[in-house]
């Protein structure tokens, strides 16, 4: 992180050469009438100087230098204002388009869905992005007319793995039912000996998959700033519903 404004600025303050030319005085005064000066004396002194300087540099350079805003920048997911209350919904997405994959037992599934993320803020010269639990395929600036200006286009893939243990039980056996729902649908053998689809609930087991996935997703938009600062927010997600008419699951967002 580079030296920030407010380092700058208490590393700049000296007292007044007048206020320190007062302070000498002082001690010469009691020198010469052969008397002992208190230490508190002079650092009263000294005290007074430093905030006069500090007043007037405030005045010259702003309150703002002294008392630098955190985080000058704003995210707006889909257009929506990304903010740390509330979950606030950002897109539907209709899961697994055909992106299953078994082997040996496994079955992976593999989910993708996309966000306009756009960023605000002054004098901004580069935006980047990290995060975790997921593999960014796409991140390109939009310059398409229904994107907002400055907005970032990003196709998101996350991965349901039936042997990744770091996944609740729960999520991964909503995987198989899931897959073996759409086999037994389309008339394909099932994974599962005994699977029964009678039992199965689509609104529930997809919700318990995307609770999971969602629910360790965080995406950092990391902003750098003309001056060389750097300022992060960091977006987490969530499932906040679905469908059970028309399967969409409704993906909702806010800041961590």
């Amino acid at each position: 992180m580079n030296e920030n404004k407010y380092t700058k600025t208490v590393d700049s303050i000296h007292a007044p050469e007048s206020s320190v030319n007062s302070m000498l005085d002082v001690v010469q005064h009691y020198e010469k009438k052969e008397r002992i000066i208190k230490m508190t004396t002079i650092r009263k002194y000294v005290i007074a100087a430093s905030l006069v300087a500090i007043l007037a540099l405030g005045t010259i350079i702003g309150i703002s230098a002294l008392n630098p805003k955190e985080n000058p920048f704003g995210l707006y997911v889909n257009a929506a204002e990304m903010t740390a209350g509330e979950f606030t919904e950002v897109c539907s997405l209709m899961p697994v388009g055909g992106n299953f994959y078994t082997a040996d037992g496994r079955v992976l599934m593999k989910e993708t869905f996309t966000l306009d993320v756009s960023v605000e803020g002054k004098k901004i010269k580069k935006v980047t992005f990290a995060g975790e639990n997921y593999t960014l395929e796409d991140v390109k600036a939009d310059d398409a007319a229904s994107t907002p200006k400055g907005a970032y286009r990003i196709n998101i893939g996350m991965m349901a793995d039936t042997a990744d243990t770091a996944l609740p039980e729960a999520a991964r056996q909503a995987v198989r039912d899931l897959y073996d729902h759409h086999n037994y649908k389309a008339g394909e053998p099932v994974l599962q000996v005994g699977y029964n689809d009678g039992a199965f609930n689509y609104a529930t087991n997809v919700k318990s998959i995307y609770d999971a996935l969602f629910n360790r997703v965080s995406l950092e938009v990391l902003v750098t700033f003309e001056d060389g600062l750097t300022e992060s927010k960091t977006i987490v997600f969530s499932c906040s519903g679905v469908n059970p008419e028309t399967g969409l699951v409704s993906v909702s967002a806010k800041l961590q």
